[in-house]
């Protein structure tokens, strides 16, 4: 970590790859290795990175989210669908894997799934300040459900008012 947070991301991911598999921290090591690899231009080993673990079914939310971004990044936005379906299955209180898969139902353009999709995130975690604002957006961006957008966004301002895409939302 204090490699990554001194921006020597080559000794960072070294390390990264070191934590064992099993252990506590090996999802959130992977992940950063890979998130890594992808901010220096090397999404493909990220990809080749998470692999395994993801195809032995050795995979936690972080690593499976990532996986799933990377995909997405290729433009394989179908397969990462899938991947975070199957996520999900295995982690179903995971609210950042719901959310990712919300907002890829999003780019793909479909707004009935994403508003279902976060609304369950937000019966999860009433306070997820994405989720609300997500969703706000949503309905905004669509011209429907205008008074639910606006109690929505209202709740996140309370939340969390100074955050710029909160207030654009609002």
């Amino acid at each position: 970590v204090a490699y990554a947070r001194s921006k020597q991301s080559e000794k960072a991911v070294t390390h990264f790859k070191r934590v064992p598999a099993g252990g506590p921290y090996f999802d959130q090591a992977q992940a950063q290795a890979a998130y890594l690899l992808k901010t220096e231009g090397q999404s493909d080993d990220g990809l080749k990175l998470l692999e395994k673990p993801v195809v032995d079914k050795k995979a936690g939310p972080k690593m499976l989210t990532m996986y799933a971004s990377l995909l997405d990044d290729r433009g394989e936005t179908k397969k990462a669908l899938q991947i975070l379906e199957s996520a999900i299955l295995s982690y179903p209180k995971d609210t950042e894997l719901h959310f990712y898969f919300g907002t890829l139902h999003d780019k793909v353009g479909d707004k009935k799934k994403v508003v279902e999709v976060i609304r369950s995130i937000i019966q999860m975690d009433p306070m997820h300040l994405q989720g609300i604002n997500y969703l706000a957006y949503t309905f905004a961006e669509q011209g429907e459900n205008l008074e639910e957008a606006e109690q929505l966004a209202r709740k996140a301002v309370k939340i969390d008012p100074q955050d710029g895409y909160i207030m654009d939302t609002l």
